[in-house]
């Protein structure tokens, strides 16, 4: 199409108008995925969040690959629940290591699952307290605070 004005109209580039659907990025996805020995679908090279779950956007609109591949294939998260990766691998997306579970419920297996803090103190026998609230505080980091602080 010419504009008029010597030049082709940007409208004659091809545009794609078909978009591919949920189950077909799906099998991309798993195409692009290696398997370990628990049987996990392990998606490289994505971009990850800070907890190591793997990011894809479909549509514009960004989310965890793992939530994406469970909607497509097995239905939607139920409302106030999270996906628990049964496998313990952030990375799988296999939708048979998902289960849905409640948020408190979530969070509370990934502080059970802890054991070490996050300045590399084991959480475990002597050296942990559980609070009323059920956290467990590593008491060497607390003891370094303490002398920190002057109490």
């Amino acid at each position: 199409m010419d504009t008029g004005q010597g030049g082709p109209s940007v409208l004659t580039r091809p545009f794609k108008t078909t978009p591919r659907s949920r189950e077909t990025v799906v099998e991309e996805l798993k195409a692009l995925c290696t398997t370990n020995d628990k049987g996990c679908w392990l998606l490289p090279g994505s971009s990850m969040n800070a907890s190591g779950h793997k990011r894809v956007q479909y549509q514009g609109v960004q989310q965890g690959a793992h939530v994406f591949v469970y909607e497509t294939l097995v239905g939607p998260v139920p409302v106030g629940h999270d996906l628990n990766h049964t496998c313990e691998e952030p990375p799988c997306i296999n939708p048979e290591h998902m289960e849905p579970i409640t948020r408190a419920e979530h969070m509370r297996l990934h502080r059970l699952s802890k054991t070490i803090c996050k300045r590399g103190h084991p959480l475990s026998g002597t050296n942990v307290r559980v609070t009323s609230r059920g956290q467990r505080v590593c008491l060497q980091c607390q003891r370094i605070r303490n002398v920190t602080c002057g109490w």
